[in-house]
């Protein structure tokens, strides 16, 4: 009787842990850092983790030119890019996934500026 007592209780515990957890939306969504190189319309083009000197050598390079250098690069649709200028630093908060190309590619649902190297 204990043991039939036992695994009911452990079964219980069971179906209790493989109930519906709510999901956090917050935990789903990507934080981009980076500077903006190109303002197109709909979408900018974002480089990860550059510093102001290398900023200064790639800027006015197109995107083949900079995948040669090793820069990690995004284009982020946003419908505000008209906003945004070369040389702002940036926050993207991107909603879905990342697509994996060179660029990657990704849409935002916000975009914070930063600072800028144009400012520095």
């Amino acid at each position: 009787m204990k043991r039939l007592m036992g695994v009911m209780l452990g079964l219980a515990v069971f179906v209790a842990g493989c109930g519906q957890a709510e999901e956090d939306p917050i935990a789903d969504e990507m934080v981009i850092d980076g500077t903006v190189l190109e303002v197109e319309v709909g979408r900018v083009l974002v480089a990860e983790n550059i510093d102001p000197e290398t900023y200064g050598k790639i800027r006015g390079k197109d995107w083949q030119e900079m995948s040669e250098e090793g820069i990690m690069l995004i284009f982020i649709g946003f419908e505000e890019a008209d906003r945004l200028k070369p040389g702002d630093r940036v926050k993207a908060q991107i909603e879905g996934g990342v697509d994996e190309s060179y660029p990657a590619q990704a849409e935002a649902s916000e975009i914070e500026v930063v600072g800028g190297f144009e400012d520095e």
